[in-house]
């Protein structure tokens, strides 16, 4: 015989203090005879209250054991048979696995879904000595290191990040005639005619995206990027946009709400634990962008779309012409500190916004939406056909945006 030493009575407050009498009968039953075991209905067992309070126990044991050794594969019970009290193949799954964790098994006999003597004895000696979660005290957890919460990579092999000639069979009729009437002029011609355009959208950016892209000899290839830190003009002109200001507050409230609802489970509350929970952020001028943040529900944004709010129909354009919409998104979070004390939690959120600054054939074709402009296709010119002398390469756009975090749960 393997596992554990049968006990004489069930000590844990899960199984012998909290359930109703009859009920602590029953699991009393379970451990003094073989014949009082636990099983699914269809083997020849019973469902009902005695079934939940093991189904909860079982969850229990495994997120305190998953606390210091994550990659346990043992599934809980489904949420769904511990409201019915049924001793379903979820439940079945989880005592099978369970029982396989702790070498539960009678010797000559095959591992099983019941729970019996053995099972309820481990069980009951877990629930009293459930393992204490690694690292810090869970009642204040300080992180410093910087980690990775979310991620949304952008495509490298997106078209407006293509550079070779295009094939003219791929291309309409009003498209070629645009192509080929602006490849007459020279590059400096072209340069200057998609330097006009941008500058229209903003007298310091557009010119400072534009010149990049000129001098540019190196292929979107990998990491490859030009970056603008924390602080620098670029990103701080993006950070104090309102359409920023409104995506910013949809992703703090939704990481909030995430911690808040962790905090109230048993151990630590660490970064690694919210990794991906929410989506990075990838803000969008256009009108599709700004009705999805809509769509969330931002207050903050609302008043924006008023009629007589000239100055978002403004920004609208400007960061139109300049970024339109970001292609990617990475967030990291340092700093981190969770006080149970106090029930709060702060930290350092740092933003990565990425975009390709380059155009892609659709962009050529007028479409009353901002694209089909003489400035595109000089653009479009430029970056597939002119890179002789090396330069006119599209690029991918890094911004990074540090912003304080807090909340209380």
């Amino acid at each position: 015989m393997s596992g554990p030493q049968i006990k004489a009575r069930l000590a844990s407050r899960e199984l012998s203090q909290d359930p109703a009498e009859a009920v602590k009968a029953r699991l009393s039953q379970c451990l003094s005879s073989d014949a009082q075991n636990i099983r699914p209905k269809l083997k020849g067992g019973s469902d009902g209250e005695h079934v939940r309070v093991l189904q909860r126990a079982l969850n229990k044991i495994i997120d305190k054991i998953k606390l210091k050794t994550p990659e346990l594969d043992i599934p809980k019970v489904p949420e769904s048979e511990i409201v019915a009290g049924t001793y379903g193949s979820g439940t079945q799954l989880t005592v099978r696995k369970y029982k396989a964790f702790n070498a539960v098994q009678r010797q000559g006999q095959q591992l099983d879904d019941i729970i019996g003597r053995m099972t309820i004895t481990q069980m009951d000696n877990d629930l009293i000595n459930s393992p204490s979660p690694p690292g810090p005290s869970p009642d204040v957890v300080i992180e410093v290191a910087q980690i990775r919460i979310s991620s949304t990579l952008d495509e490298l092999d997106k078209d407006d990040l293509q550079f070779g000639s295009a094939n003219n069979s791929q291309l309409s009729g009003k498209e070629l005639t645009l192509i080929v009437d602006m490849s007459r002029k020279s590059t400096q011609q072209l340069q200057n005619i998609m330097l006009g355009e941008l500058r229209t959208g903003d007298a310091k950016f557009g010119p400072m995206l534009a010149n990049a892209f000129f001098l540019n000899a190196h292929p979107p290839r990998g990491n490859n990027a030009i970056v603008h830190q924390n602080g620098s003009d670029f990103s701080n002109m993006i950070s104090r946009t309102a359409l920023w200001r409104a995506t910013s507050i949809a992703y703090k409230a939704d990481l909030a709400a995430n911690i808040a609802l962790r905090a109230q489970l048993p151990g630590s509350v660490l970064p690694r634990d919210i990794v991906n929970r929410v989506a990075a952020p990838r803000p969008s001028w256009s009108p599709h962008g700004v009705s999805q943040l809509l769509a969330v529900g931002i207050d903050a944004i609302t008043s924006l779309l008023s009629p007589g709010n000239s100055n978002f129909a403004g920004e609208q354009a400007r960061m139109l012409s300049l970024v339109g919409s970001f292609q990617g998104g990475q967030v990291f979070l340092r700093d981190f500190k969770l006080d149970r004390t106090n029930r709060s939690f702060e930290g350092t959120l740092i933003f990565e916004l990425i975009d390709h600054f380059g155009v892609d054939t659709s962009d050529i074709t007028f479409d009353s939406k901002g694209h089909g402009t003489a400035g595109q296709v000089a653009f479009w010119v430029l970056q597939h056909e002119r890179h002789n002398p090396p330069g006119n390469f599209p690029y991918r756009l890094r911004v990074l945006i540090n912003e304080s975090f807090g909340g209380r749960f």
